[in-house]
């Protein structure tokens, strides 16, 4: 029976260096894991093992300038 297998992304210490990069300057993690070709869980993984911390979840500060 044929098998459905999930080619693995690795990245590299410089791609993991942008990803984090790419955090801190706002990007949102499902945007991260798209341009990255990873799962979200990989993308909260490579944060935590920089020691980036999170973000709260909820409004940004451009849209509580709205509400």
């Amino acid at each position: 029976m044929p098998t459905t297998e999930t080619v693995q992304t690795f990245l590299t210490a410089a791609e993991i260096d942008q990803l984090v990069g790419d955090y801190v300057s706002g990007m949102r993690i499902d945007e991260l894991a798209e341009r990255y070709g990873v799962y979200r869980a990989t993308v909260f993984a490579h944060l935590r093992r920089r020691n980036v911390p999170r973000r709260p979840v909820g409004l940004d500060e451009a849209d509580w300038a709205c509400a």
